[in-house]
C-alpha cells in the first residue's frame, strides 16, 4: 500500500462516526417503545441495524491499517494519542456532570472515574481499544505466519464460531426458549474477529460490484428485521434484543453487514477538493467526536422533547438532531484534537526518559527472575 492517503478509508471513518451519533439518537428517542406491528417500525428498525455497524467499521479499519506494527517503545507511545484525548474529554465530562447535571462527584471520585473509564459514558470503546492496541503486534505475527489464504480463512471461520454462532442461532426462536448452540463465553472477544477481518480484506478484498454488495447488504438488513418481527410481532422491543443476542456487535448478521458496507465504501473515489478536505478533516478528529458527543448528547436530548408522531415526523427529528450533534461535536473535537496533539508532541521527551530509566531496571529484574 502506498503512503498516499486513501480517501475511501476516510469515508469509512466519517460514515462510522455519523452512524455512532445516529445510533445514539435512537437510544435517546422513543424508538425502544415502538411496537413490531407496522411498516414504519420495520423501516426504522432496518435503519437502526444499518447504523449499528459503526463500531465494527472502526475495528475493521484498525485491522486494515495495522499491517506492519512491532511492539516497541515508539509503538506503545502511539497509544498516548488516544489516552490524552480521552483524559481531556474525560475532565470536561466530569465538570459537565458535576455543574450541569448536578451529580455528586468529588475530586477523588473524579480521579477514579477517569482511570476506570467511567468519566465519559462512551469510553468503554477506549477501554476496549487499549487492550486491542497492545496485542496488535502479536496478532500480526499470528496472521502473517499462516501464509496461505486457506489457513487465514480457517482462522476467521473458527473466530466466527467462537464469537458469533450462539447469538446468531438465537435469532431463529424466541429468547424465552434460548439454548446455547455454542458457548457464550468468548463473545466479548469480537474486536479480535473484526481486526483479523480487516487484515484479510486488505489482502483479499471482495471482488464484487457495488450493486451486488449493496443488494446483499439490504437483503441482510431486511431479513434480520423480518426475523425480529416474526418472533416479537405486536410487542415492544424486548430488552435483550439490544443488550444481548440481537444487539451484540458480534452477531453474524452484524459482522456481514460491516464487511459488506466497508467493501462498498472503501473504494470510494472523490474529485471535489473541497469535499475531500471536509471528509479528511472530519475523519482526522472522529475519535474526539465520538467521545465528546457524550456531552453533546446529554445536553441536547435533555433540553428537547422528542415525540414519535409518525414516520416522517420521526425522520425529521432524526435529521435535525443528528446534524446538530454532529456539527457541535466536530467543532469541539477540532479544538480538543489540537490541544491533544500539542501535549502528545511535548511529552515525548519525558516518555523517553522514563522508558530509559525504568526500562533498564525492569529488564534487570526480569532477567534475575527467570534465571
Amino acid at each position: 500500500m502506498s503512503n498516499k492517503r486513501i480517501i475511501g478509508l476516510d469515508v469509512v471513518r466519517v460514515c462510522a462516526i455519523f452512524f455512532v451519533i445516529s445510533v445514539h439518537f435512537f437510544l435517546n428517542s422513543e424508538f425502544n417503545q415502538l411496537y413490531f406491528n407496522n411498516i414504519s417500525t420495520f423501516i426504522l428498525t432496518c435503519l437502526r441495524w444499518l447504523f449499528f455497524t459503526c463500531i465494527g467499521l472502526f475495528l475493521l479499519l484498525t485491522g486494515f491499517l495495522n499491517k506492519n506494527t512491532h511492539f516497541n517503545r515508539k509503538y506503545v507511545y502511539k497509544l498516548f494519542k488516544v489516552l490524552i484525548s480521552y483524559l481531556i474529554i474525560g475532565v470536561i465530562c466530569l465538570f459537565f456532570k458535576k455543574f450541569y447535571l448536578n451529580e455528586d462527584i468529588t475530586f477523588v471520585r473524579g480521579i477514579i472515574n477517569l482511570f476506570n473509564f467511567s468519566a465519559n459514558d462512551y469510553a468503554w470503546y477506549v477501554e476496549m481499544y487499549c487492550g486491542l492496541f497492545l496485542i496488535i503486534p502479536f496478532l500480526n505475527i499470528l496472521y502473517d505466519n499462516l501464509k496461505t489464504k486457506e489457513n487465514k480463512l480457517k482462522l476467521l471461520g473458527v473466530l466466527l464460531v467462537m464469537f458469533s454462532l450462539t447469538s446468531t442461532f438465537k435469532f431463529f426462536y424466541p429468547s424465552v426458549y434460548t439454548i446455547n448452540a455454542f458457548s457464550d463465553y468468548w463473545v466479548a472477544g469480537y474486536p479480535v474477529l473484526y481486526f483479523f477481518l480487516g487484515k484479510f480484506l486488505s489482502e483479499f478484498p471482495l471482488k464484487m460490484s457495488r450493486k451486488k454488495l449493496l443488494f446483499m447488504l439490504i437483503f441482510i438488513l431486511v431479513f434480520k428485521t423480518g426475523l425480529l418481527f416474526i418472533f416479537n410481532f405486536g410487542q415492544t422491543f424486548p430488552m435483550d434484543i439490544f443488550s444481548g443476542y440481537a444487539g451484540g456487535y458480534y452477531n453474524l448478521f452484524t459482522v456481514l453487514e460491516v464487511v459488506l458496507l466497508f467493501s462498498i465504501l472503501v473504494n470510494t473515489k472523490l474529485k471535489n477538493n473541497l469535499f475531500i478536505k471536509a471528509i479528511t478533516s472530519i475523519s482526522f478528529v472522529s475519535f474526539e467526536m465520538y467521545l465528546f458527543s457524550a456531552v453533546v448528547d446529554k445536553f441536547y436530548y435533555s433540553n428537547i422533547d422528542l415525540q414519535f408522531g409518525n414516520l416522517w415526523n420521526y425522520l425529521i427529528n432524526y435529521l435535525i438532531s443528528v446534524t446538530v450533534v454532529f456539527i457541535v461535536s466536530y467543532m469541539c473535537a477540532l479544538l480538543i484534537n489540537k490541544f491533544s496533539r500539542f501535549i502528545y508532541k511535548n511529552c515525548k521527551i519525558i516518555y523517553d526518559l522514563v522508558c530509559d530509566f525504568f526500562g533498564s531496571k525492569f529488564i534487570k529484574i526480569w532477567e534475575a527472575l527467570i534465571k
